[in-house]
């Protein structure tokens, strides 16, 4: 019956079936999906790349549903769930965008090791959507790129510019004689971070252009960071 709904030419018909078919899997034994895992699947990764689907964010949420209910078992479907997930994060409904970014984060506090080669070209995905007008894109955005730099190896310094843009910093020091000790660079996230905790707040711009204090608790902001050249309070 559910998945008599997903092909129906109506939206609202579709999420309907991607509701039925989530209640359906929660209310299943992990034994019965197990074995029927690879059905599942195939059925959700070919009716969400299908022209005539259009409720992907409530085909995302039956996906997140069954990678919560098997687990571990899902890895051996890892890569299709991943793909799939990435090509929705690029998606232009802000509704669709956030359930991928919760089933990237899913995906990665499940199948960590999986993760790992793919986690450049999440970052790549994720780093501009930590600044979307819609508060929980941000908010998702936030806590999965939080959850991807604790996976795996460190991500290098040289890496993280590279994902933000940012030119690499140089050991070489400046001319100007007063400035000469000064190399002015822009923090990365994770300087970001740091200075949060030592500080306890952040300090990030409203759209209007005022400046408003944030306690480190609060993930919905995206701080942007200011750089203050010591060396010219002296003056």
């Amino acid at each position: 019956m559910s998945y008599h709904l997903l092909n129906k030419n109506s939206k609202t018909v579709q999420a309907a079936g991607a509701l039925c078919l989530s209640k359906v899997i929660q209310n299943t034994s992990e034994q019965l999906v197990s074995d029927a895992l690879d059905q599942i699947i195939d059925k959700i990764v070919s009716v969400i790349r299908s022209n005539s689907f259009k409720a992907h964010a409530s085909l995302l949420e039956t996906l997140i549903s069954v990678i919560f209910h098997v687990e571990g078992m899902i890895e051996i479907h890892a890569d299709r769930c991943i793909e799939v997930a990435l090509e929705l994060a690029k998606s232009e409904d802000s509704a669709t965008k956030k359930v991928a970014i919760d089933a990237i984060y899913s995906l990665t506090a499940i199948i960590k090791d999986q993760i790992v080669p793919y986690r450049f070209n999440i970052m790549q995905i994720l780093l501009p959507n930590r600044y979307h007008k819609v508060k929980p894109v941000r908010e998702a955005t936030l806590e999965t790129i939080k959850l991807l730099k604790e996976v795996g190896p460190p991500i290098e310094e040289a890496e993280l510019a590279r994902l933000e843009d940012k030119p690499i910093k140089s050991a070489r020091v400046a001319k100007s004689p007063i400035r000469s000790s000064v190399i002015s660079t822009t923090p990365s996230a994770v300087d970001m971070v740091n200075r949060s905790k030592s500080f306890g707040r952040l300090e990030s711009y409203t759209e209007d252009g005022r400046t408003s204090r944030v306690s480190k608790g609060d993930k919905t902001s995206r701080p942007q960071s200011r750089m203050v050249n010591q060396d010219t309070e002296h003056f």
